[in-house]
C-alpha cells in the first residue's frame, strides 16, 4: 500500500503476502508511471548498477521477498537456512546516473534471503518498503536512495546505497530573422530558457529529402548568419540543446524557401495594330516560385509612374493569389462589372482563375510607349520583382503581335536576344508563350551590374557574357556571386573582360556535376575567349572548386597584349580542384596576388599555364601541369614575386618554371620530360634581395652575351650544400656585386656548378637523352665573376666544364676565367675543385 513521504515524493511497496506475480507488479507500475501505456520496467530509461537488466518477468521470489510481520508489511517471516545471520543488502535495479524521468523504481534483494526492508529516500525517515519500490513526483536535482534487510537476526548495518540525478531535458525556441524570399542571406537564431545550457547543435539541409548535415555544433552561440547556394530551394534548419549534464533538448526545426525571381515579366503587347493602343494593350506576368503567390498590394510601373493591381472588376473582388506556374494579365482599367473588357472580343484569353489571374491597373491607361519604356513589377513591401527596359527594335512594334519572353528559367532578360516576337497576332496572353524554349540560357548584358549577393543557377545555363569597351557585366565590391554546380558559362569575344569582378565569385562544382566555363561556338578552338574573369584589387573571397576552363586564353595580333582566361590584379582567389585546358596562351595571370591555387590540372597551353608578377606571394601547390611538343612554360615567375611551388607534377613544357628577378619557395615537385628540366633562371634576372639556392631542385643559370645573372650590391645569395646548377653554353653563370655563400658540408654534399649537358649528376636537365655530351676539352661555360667590393666564401664546391674561351680560330679552356676574382673583391675559398 503507498505511503506518502515528505515533499509530496510517493513510495509504492508491493508485497509478497500474498506475493503478486511480476506481471501484476508491472501492472501496477505501469498504471501509477505510465497510465495505461504498456511499457515493461527494462524499457524505462534506467540502469543497473550490477547487471545489465532487471529481473526477468517471472523471476521467483528472490525478487519479491517474503517480509516480516509490522505495520503495512502484511506477512510473518518463515524459518530457514540462514536466518540467524544478520543480512546484507543489495540493490540489483535503479534509475540512470542521469535521468530525465520524475520517477525512480528500483529493485533490491537480501542475503540471505527471506529479509524484509526499510527504504530511505533523500534523507527522510526510513519507512518499510518491499521490492520493486517506485518514487513519484521527484524534484529536478541530485537524489539518493538506501536500503536495509531486516530480519530477526537484525539489520544490515551498511545499507544500498545509490545516488542519481534528475534533470530535465532543456527547451529551445528556433526563428529565421532578415529573410526575404528573394534575398539569399538571412540569420537563424535559436534560445533557450533553461539555465543550465553547455551547447547549441544545429544542422542544415536543402529540400525536404536531403540528408541533414552539421551547420554547427557545441557551440555557445544564439545564432549564425546564413548564405543560400541554391536558388529554388526549401532550406531546413534543425537546433537542439544541451544541458549541464548532457541531457539533449528535442530537435526543433524552420524552413525557408528562396526564389530570388519569383515573379517575371513574361510578355509586353505595347503596339498593338495602329489605332489600338488605349484598350489593347497588356502586360503578362509568370509566377516561377514553386509556391501561390498574393499580388494583394502590388504595383505595376511604367517609366516612373506606379500604378496599384486590382481583380478585374468583371470577374468581381476574388482573392489575387497566383499559383505557381501561372500567369497574371494586366491591362488598363475600362472593364466594370457588367461590361467586359474590349480586349476579351479580339483575344483568346482563358478563363479568370488562380493560375490565369485578369488584373487592372488603377488607370485608363498602360502608357506603353511604342518606342521603349522601362515597366517594372514592385511586391507589396516596394522591392522590384523584374523589369524590362524594351526597345521597339526588338520587334513587335505596331504589327498586332507581341514581345515574347523566351526562357522563363533565365533571371535576366535585358537583351534583344532574350525576347522574340510572337508567331501569331494577338500573341499568348495568360498562356505559355509559343516561343518558349527553357534551354535557350540567359544573356547577361554588358549593362548588368549585381549589386546584392546573388546565384546563377544551373537552370538557367547556358550564360552568355556579354562586354564592350569599358562596359562588362559586374559584381560590385562587397558582394557576392555564387555559381551553381553544373552551371556553364560561355564569355563572348577576345577583346574585353567577360565579367569585371570588385566583389566575390563563389563558383562550388562537384566532382559530379562541375561549373564549366567554355566557348560559344560549335567548334570549339583554344583562344575562342580571352579574360573570362577579371579580379580587381578589392575583390576579395572568391572561391572556384571543381570548375573546368577550356578554350579561354587568347592570343591577339599587334599590338594588343596576349589575354589570359583568368586575370587576378591585387586580389586573393582560390582554386581547387579546377581543370584548365586549351589555352593559346595562360590560364591564370597573378599580378600582386596572395592567391592559392592547388591540386587542379593545367594542360595544352601554347605560352604560359600560369604567370605570376609583382608583389605576389601565391601558393601553387599539389598542381599536374601537362603539355605537348614542349611548348610554353608551366610556371613563370618574375618581377620581385615569391610564390610557394610545391608538390606539382611538371611535363611536356619548354622551361618547367621559368624564373626573373624574383624568389619562389620550391619543394617537392616531380620535373620530367620538359626541355629544360629544373627551375631556368632567366639572364636578365638580379637579386636585388636576399635569397636562397635550395637543394631540392636543379638551377638552370642562363647568360648571353653582355647579360649575367647578378647579385646585386648589399644582397646575399646563399646556396645550399647539395645543391647542382647547371649553365647554358658559353656563360658567366653568376656575377657577384654583393655576397655569395656556397658552403657544402662534405664530400657527398658538394655543391656543384656544371654544365647543362652534364647528365652524370642532376639527370638529363635537357631532356636531350645522349645526344649532346660536355666537352672536357674546351669546357661548356666561362665562370663566375666577383666584382669589387663583393665578399663571397667557397667550401666544398665543385666546378665543372668551365673555363670555355670563345674564338674565331677555335673553342678552348682557359683556366683562368673559372674563377674571376677583382682584386677589391673578397673571396674566401676553401675546398674548392675544378674539373
Amino acid at each position: 500500500s503507498p505511503v506518502v513521504l515528505p515533499r509530496e515524493k510517493t513510495v509504492i511497496a508491493l508485497q509478497s503476502s500474498p506475493a503478486p506475480s511480476l506481471n501484476i507488479a508491472n501492472l501496477i507500475i505501469e498504471e501509477i508511471l505510465l497510465g495505461n501505456e504498456k511499457i515493461t520496467p527494462p524499457a524505462i530509461e534506467e540502469k543497473n548498477p550490477s547487471q545489465a537488466n532487471p529481473p526477468a518477468e517471472n523471476s521467483a521470489p528472490s525478487v519479491f521477498e517474503s517480509a516480516p510481520a509490522g505495520p503495512g508489511l502484511g506477512g510473518s517471516l518463515e524459518s530457514g537456512e540462514g536466518i540467524d545471520l544478520i543480512p546484507e543488502t543489495e540493490i540489483i535495479f535503479a534509475p540512470a546516473a542521469v535521468s530525465t524521468s520524475t520517477s525512480a523504481l528500483f529493485y533490491f534483494k537480501s542475503s540471505p534471503e527471506g529479509s524484509g526492508f526499510e527504504c530511505q529516500i533523500d534523507g527522510a525517515a526510513p519507512t518499510p518498503c518491499a521490492s520493486p519500490a517506485i518514487y513519484e513526483n521527484l524534484d529536478e536535482g541530485p537524489h539518493s536512495f538506501k536500503v536495509w534487510a531486516v530480519n530477526k537476526a537484525g539489520r544490515d548495518e551498511t545499507p544500498a546505497e545509490y545516488n542519481w540525478n534528475i534533470n530535465f531535458a532543456p527547451e529551445i525556441q528556433m526563428e529565421i530573422l532578415d529573410y526575404k524570399m528573394t534575398q539569399i542571406d538571412f540569420t537563424v537564431q535559436w534560445t533557450s530558457s533553461s539555465t543550465d545550457i553547455a551547447y547549441f547543435d544545429v544542422e542544415s539541409k536543402i529540400g525536404s529529402n536531403g540528408a541533414w548535415t552539421n551547420w554547427i555544433s557545441n557551440t555557445a552561440e544564439n545564432s549564425k548568419s546564413f548564405q543560400a547556394s541554391f536558388d529554388d530551394s526549401v532550406y531546413y534548419f534543425r537546433a537542439r540543446a544541451m544541458d549541464a549534464g548532457s541531457n539533449p533538448s528535442e530537435w526543433v526545426e524552420k524552413s525557408v524557401l528562396i526564389c530570388q525571381k519569383p515573379i517575371i515579366i513574361n510578355e509586353i503587347m505595347y503596339n498593338p495594330h495602329p489605332g489600338l493602343d488605349s484598350y489593347y494593350e497588356y502586360v503578362e506576368i509568370h509566377n516561377r516560385a514553386p509556391v501561390s503567390l498574393d499580388l494583394t498590394g502590388w504595383k505595376f510601373v511604367s517609366q516612373d509612374k506606379k500604378h496599384d493591381l486590382e481583380i478585374d472588376a468583371f470577374f468581381g473582388s476574388g482573392p489575387m493569389a497566383l499559383e505557381a506556374g501561372g500567369f497574371a494579365l494586366i491591362s488598363d482599367k475600362i472593364s466594370t462589372s457588367t461590361v467586359q473588357n474590349i480586349y476579351d472580343g479580339y483575344y483568346s484569353i482563358p478563363e479568370n482563375g488562380p493560375l490565369a489571374l485578369r488584373l487592372n491597373i488603377d488607370d485608363a491607361s498602360m502608357d506603353l510607349a511604342n518606342s521603349n519604356r522601362k515597366i517594372s513589377i514592385l511586391n507589396s513591401s516596394g522591392e522590384e520583382m523584374d523589369y524590362i527596359d524594351y526597345q521597339s527594335y526588338w520587334g513587335a512594334n505596331g504589327n498586332g503581335k507581341s514581345l515574347e519572353r523566351i526562357n522563363s528559367r533565365a533571371i535576366y532578360a535585358q537583351s534583344r536576344n532574350s525576347w522574340s516576337e510572337s508567331a501569331n497576332e494577338g500573341g499568348t496572353p495568360n498562356a505559355i508563350n509559343g516561343s518558349l524554349n527553357e534551354t535557350a540560357g540567359t544573356i547577361i548584358d554588358d549593362r548588368v551590374v549585381i549589386a546584392k549577393n546573388f546565384i546563377w543557377p544551373e537552370s538557367g545555363s547556358p550564360y552568355f557574357l556579354l562586354s564592350n569597351a569599358r562596359q562588362y557585366p559586374t559584381v560590385n565590391s562587397s558582394t557576392t556571386l555564387i555559381i551553381e554546380p553544373g552551371a556553364v558559362l560561355k564569355p563572348h569575344g577576345k577583346f574585353y573582360y567577360s565579367l569585371f569582378i570588385k566583389g566575390a565569385i563563389k563558383a562550388l562544382g562537384s566532382t559530379e556535376n562541375p561549373i564549366f566555363v567554355t566557348s560559344e561556338n560549335s567548334s570549339p578552338q583554344a583562344g575562342d575567349w580571352a579574360s573570362g574573369f577579371y579580379f580587381s584589387p578589392e575583390s576579395s573571397g572568391s572561391i572556384f572548386k571543381n570548375v573546368i576552363f577550356e578554350y579561354g586564353g587568347s592570343v591577339m595580333s599587334w599590338p594588343n597584349p596576349k589575354r589570359a582566361a583568368v586575370y587576378i590584379n591585387g586580389a586573393n582567389v582560390e582554386f581547387s580542384d579546377c581543370i584548365f585546358r586549351e589555352s593559346q596562351t595562360h590560364f591564370l595571370e597573378l599580378i600582386g596576388s596572395n592567391s592559392i591555387v592547388k591540386n587542379s590540372t593545367f594542360s595544352s597551353s601554347t605560352d604560359y599555364a600560369i604567370f605570376i608578377t609583382g608583389s605576389s606571394s601565391p601558393r601553387i601547390l599539389g598542381n599536374i601541369f601537362s603539355n605537348q611538343e614542349h611548348k610554353g612554360e608551366a610556371i613563370h615567375i618574375e618581377n620581385q614575386a615569391s610564390p610557394a611551388i610545391g608538390g606539382n607534377d611538371i611535363s611536356g613544357f619548354s622551361k618547367a618554371i621559368f624564373v626573373k628577378s624574383s624568389y619562389p619557395e620550391i619543394s617537392a615537385n616531380t620535373i620530367a620530360d620538359n626541355s629544360y628540366n629544373g627551375l631556368f633562371v632567366d639572364d636578365l634576372s638580379v637579386f636585388s634581395r636576399d635569397a636562397i639556392f635550395k637543394n631540392n631542385i636543379v638551377y638552370i643559370l642562363e647568360g648571353s652575351s653582355g647579360h649575367n645573372l647578378r647579385i646585386a650590391a648589399s644582397t646575399t645569395l646563399t646556396i645550399e650544400p647539395g645543391t647542382i646548377l647547371k649553365a647554358t653554353r658559353g656563360i658567366i653563370a653568376l656575377e657577384v656585386q654583393g655576397r655569395l655563400i656556397a658552403q657544402g658540408n662534405s664530400s657527398s654534399t658538394l655543391i656543384t656548378f656544371t654544365s647543362i649537358k652534364d647528365d652524370s649528376i642532376g639527370g638529363d636537365t635537357n631532356n636531350d637523352g645522349a645526344d649532346s655530351l660536355p666537352d672536357s676539352e674546351t669546357g661548356e661555360w666561362i665562370g663566375l665573376e666577383f666584382l669589387a667590393g663583393s665578399e663571397s666564401e667557397l667550401d666544398f664546391t665543385r666546378i665543372k666544364y668551365a673555363g670555355l674561351v670563345h674564338n674565331y680560330s677555335g673553342d678552348y679552356k682557359d683556366p683562368s676565367k673559372i674563377l674571376q676574382i677583382d682584386p677589391d673583391a673578397t673571396v674566401n675559398l676553401g675546398n674548392v675543385t675544378v674539373e
